[in-house]
């Protein structure tokens, strides 16, 4: 439940930039201890000042947009020790990085085991 909405609201967040392509490549690695899920878009882009009021509270960039959607997903990411960042240039497109903590759950089913 967790993953399919922040998914959703984030590539919501996202389908006003990428409308005139229709194209958008996500992807999920392992990265230094996290689970970083990127999704890229070659769309419209955006500014840096763009880019830095996104998770404002009723910042939108869409015509009808609540400007809430990224906030949620910006607190439900921080709350599991993660974080949202973006990447992006005018005109060239963006990329969202979402990353978590790696947790092995076998590590971490082991280490309760002996705390017991």
């Amino acid at each position: 439940m967790f993953s399919s909405s922040l998914t959703n609201t984030l590539l919501e967040s996202l389908w006003i930039r990428i409308l005139p392509i229709w194209r958008v490549i996500v992807k999920a690695e392992r990265e230094k201890g996290f689970v970083v899920i990127k999704v890229i878009d070659h769309g419209r882009g955006m500014s840096e000042e763009e880019v830095k009021s996104l998770g404002t509270p009723f910042y939108s960039l869409k015509s009808k947009g609540t400007g809430l959607g990224l906030m949620i997903c910006f607190n439900i990411v921080e709350k599991y020790n993660g974080r949202i960042e973006f990447k992006s240039l005018k005109d060239h497109g963006t990329t969202t990085l979402v990353r978590f903590p790696y947790c092995d759950r076998a590590k971490a089913k082991y280490k309760r085991n002996l705390q017991k």
